[in-house]
């Protein structure tokens, strides 16, 4: 288990493109959802990468190519889910206006 973490103001969420889930329902058990439309698909080989539109942003999701994922096509609603311990959190300060981490470890 992760250690707990206290923000006191903004943050940006960061994590892995695969460990995002997407579904064509909302997920009944999953408590990190967001709701989004795709924007665009792309074969990569052994992946698809998808660019989702949310309201919390552009959301980068890669599956693989024989995942129920990789169905979805442009202009599809899709859910979007991961769990807790895939995500890390940086304090406002430590992204700048793009979303990029702009962390040093120290």
């Amino acid at each position: 288990m992760a250690d707990a973490v206290h923000l006191n103001g903004p943050a940006v969420m960061m994590m892995r493109p695969e460990v995002i889930a997407l579904t064509s329902e909302k997920p009944a058990t999953a408590q990190n959802v967001v709701c989004g439309r795709v924007e665009l698909r792309e074969f990569l080989g052994a992946t698809v990468r998808f660019t989702i539109a949310s309201d919390v942003g552009e959301i980068v999701v890669r599956n693989g190519r024989i995942s129920d994922g990789a169905r979805f096509k442009p202009g599809d609603q899709v859910w979007l889910s991961w769990q807790a311990e895939d995500a890390i959190l940086f304090a406002g300060q430590d992204a700048d206006a793009s979303g990029k981490s702009t962390y040093q470890r120290r």
